[in-house]
């Protein structure tokens, strides 16, 4: 088993001050003591440093393939005789590492013991990462496990003894990955080092093993974590609609993915917490422990999520509470929308007016609104036609309409979630037949003439079959030539006793208006003539009808 030491330091007004006196050394762990994970010791110290002795190695041999060297006191490499290429293994514990630090800087020790042969010069010593499980008892030349290709570092050592460090940017990267979450696409599996030499003319190299004094080592350089993570919200569609629902459940699966990023000196992001607003409502706790960088979230209809996504990092720093990052409104119904009913008759250009509304709308419901309308007609029960197609207004003017016709309307709506409502066109829902002609005026003839009190009648006839029908009449009459004078006005009268007198010829013309406004015209004749002459002035000499002009 491996095992650690540590550096303590207290730092003050930008010195360094060693604890003891003259010096405190950290004593080394045993190898057959019980490890335990990093942290702050006594006196507050803070640390700077780790240094963590491999938990398993060994060495393999090409000339030896079946045989296995994992309790060897040395790790070889290059080609040594008798053995032929030899190649070594080295693996490390996270675990013990406090999560709340952030390794900063990594560096691979390794004390070289031996080496052949004799004159051999320095040579190049690369180490590789390990990307395949294998352990220190059982790992042989023909089960040695699956390596990358690119160099961590490289290290030139001489046959002579002593330490030597490989340290890099790619190592340090490599140990940060190693301490990931393993929901995280930069997290690798700590599978430990493979370290190589030069396998040619007997060149071979001898490192102490974990069974010797001269222990592998990793050495860390780390700070503490104290910078809040951050998560971002990608974008999600606006709406979704009835297309989105799932059958069991009625509700949307809505995809939800983010960015993030922990600040460094960085632990690295642990987990995320969900938050929604549901309906301008407070902030609710939606999902906890999200371990991945997405989460289908499941979506009511009628309800507009803002959501906010928060990343909390392994030393547990929390991401501050932020205003809404995505906002998405669950919009599973069409609109239900009709034309008004129209009047039976129009006289002329008429609207079409639209009433209803956009669906869901109950109690704490929402909707994400009406986009346009499509309106069809038809004329006199034919064909349908688009009226109009993708308004805006709830209110269609239908200009210059033809007199006699009727026009039946249907209407349907589109929302801005992509819902729309059917098409059907079995149901007239407005209709109305356009009344242009006025009603014509006649008048009943009135014999006798002998009664200066005489009964007028009239009537008015409606041109067009099934018209609005006549509302009112207006009447006129005049003595002999002269000018015409408004007798009844506005009435629904169809008959009224005329006060005259003898000598006189009066003369009657009448117009009338129908129940959609169309008035008629007075015409410039009359339309009825009345003589009223006492007869006992008749003589020989009058003759009948007498004429006024």
């Amino acid at each position: 088993m491996g095992t650690w030491t540590m550096s303590r330091s207290l730092r003050r007004c930008g010195y360094v001050l060693l604890v003891g006196g003259p010096f405190l050394l950290a004593s080394p762990v045993r190898a057959d003591q019980p490890t335990a994970p990093l942290r702050e010791s006594d006196v507050g110290a803070v640390l700077d440093t780790a240094e963590l002795s491999a938990t398993e190695d060994a060495w393999v041999s090409s000339a030896r393939a079946g045989d296995n060297f994992g309790g060897d006191n040395r790790l070889y490499i290059g080609e040594r005789p008798g053995y032929g290429a030899a190649r070594s293994l080295v693996q490390f514990r996270m675990g013990d590492l406090d999560k709340a630090r952030a390794v900063t800087a990594a560096e691979f020790v390794l004390e070289n013991t031996t080496g052949g042969p004799t004159g051999d010069p320095a040579r190049d010593v690369p180490i590789f990462r390990v990307d395949d499980s294998w352990d220190e008892g059982g790992v042989k030349w023909n089960n040695f496990p699956g390596t990358n290709g690119d160099r961590l570092a490289t290290v030139s050592v001489g046959v002579g003894s002593g330490v030597h460090r490989w340290r890099s940017d790619k190592v340090t990267d490599l140990v940060q990955r190693w301490r990931l979450p393993k929901w995280q696409k930069r997290y690798l599996p700590n599978r430990g080092l493979f370290i190589q030499g030069y396998e040619t003319g007997g060149s071979h190299r001898g490192f102490g093993s974990s069974e010797s004094g001269q222990k592998p080592k990793l050495r860390l350089t780390h700070e503490r974590d104290e910078k809040a993570p951050i998560g971002r919200l990608k974008a999600v569609p606006r709406y979704f609609n009835a297309k989105t629902a799932d059958g069991a459940t009625g509700q949307s699966k809505i995809k939800l993915s983010w960015d993030f990023e922990d600040p460094a000196p960085a632990s690295g992001v642990a987990f995320f917490r969900l938050y929604s607003q549901r309906n301008n409502q407070p902030l609710v706790l939606e999902a906890d422990s999200i371990e991945a960088d997405q989460f289908e979230f499941r979506g009511d209809n009628g309800v507009e999520y803002a959501l906010v996504i928060n990343a909390v990092d392994q030393a547990g720093n929390v991401e501050p509470q932020e205003p809404a990052e995505a906002l998405t409104l669950v919009d599973h119904q069409a609109p239900q929308v009709a034309a008004q009913p129209l009047p039976p008759f129009s006289r002329g250009t008429f609207n079409v007016v639209i009433g209803g509304g956009d669906l869901p709308n109950g109690p704490g419901q929402v909707n994400a609104g009406i986009l346009w309308y499509d309106i069809v007609y038809r004329l006199n029960g034919g064909a349908w036609a688009p009226l109009v197609l993708q308004a805006t207004s709830t209110a269609v003017a239908v200009t210059d309409p033809i007199d006699g016709a009727t026009y039946d309307f249907h209407v349907r709506a589109f929302d801005k979630a992509e819902n729309e409502q059917p098409l059907n066109l079995g149901v007239v829902q407005a209709t109305t037949t356009i009344d242009r002609r006025p009603p014509v005026v006649t008048f009943t003839p009135v014999h006798g003439i002998s009664n200066p009190r005489f009964s007028v009648q009239w009537a008015g006839v409606d041109p067009l079959p099934g018209a609005s029908g006549v509302a009112r009449y207006d009447i006129q009459f005049r003595i002999g030539g002269g000018v015409w004078t408004d007798w009844v006005t506005a009435s629904t009268e169809t008959s009224r006793v005329f006060e005259g007198a003898f000598s006189n010829v009066y003369s009657f013309r009448g117009r009338a208006s129908d129940n959609v406004g169309n008035q008629g015209v007075y015409p410039n004749e009359a339309q009825l003539y009345v003589g009223v002459l006492d007869r006992a002035t008749l003589t020989h000499q009058i003759r009948l009808p007498l004429v006024w002009r």
